[in-house]
């Protein structure tokens, strides 16, 4: 049976999955949020069934404009290489640490993939309250394990 983040911040997963929308009607308002991977992914897969029906009406253009310009932002984003899967395997691994962290601030880790202490700061309300040191670095080495981040892509290319 596979993962989804739905196991790991409840009601995401169905929330990604299930909402349908027709031209700009609101069929279901949105009770999640969700992951900078899983907007992209949504995104593309709009584009791609939108293109097998290309004819754009003046109405649809400017929503095409935006979508296009939120798939260069997110494709050009510091996990832009990493799977779904990845950041599902993160998201678990950074709960099973027990940081008592709200779903907020796990999606703004999925999001950032912080590598550096002062990232975790900006990400984590009260972090030196919350979290020690080993706690902080450990949650870094989460992100570096599971994510593509630019620095780790750079380390691959030399």
């Amino acid at each position: 049976m596979e993962q989804g983040c739905s196991d790991i911040l409840p009601g995401l997963r169905e929330h990604f999955e299930s909402k349908k929308t027709r031209g700009m009607e609101i069929v279901s308002r949105n009770d999640g949020l969700l992951t900078n991977v899983e907007v992209l992914a949504l995104l593309e897969e709009r584009r791609k069934r939108r293109d097998k029906h290309r004819m754009l009406g003046p109405e649809l253009q400017q929503r095409e404009s935006i979508e296009l310009s939120s798939i260069k932002y997110l494709r050009a984003s510091a996990i832009k290489e990493t799977p779904s899967e990845a950041v599902i395997k993160c998201l678990s691994a950074i709960k099973r640490l027990n940081h008592d962290l709200t779903e907020a601030e796990m999606i703004q880790i999925a999001n950032h993939a912080p590598t550096l202490e002062v990232e975790v700061h900006m990400l984590i309300e009260e972090c030196h309250e919350r979290l020690n040191e080993e706690q902080i670095a450990a949650l870094i080495e989460c992100v570096q394990t599971h994510f593509q981040t630019e620095e780790k892509a750079d380390e691959e290319a030399s």
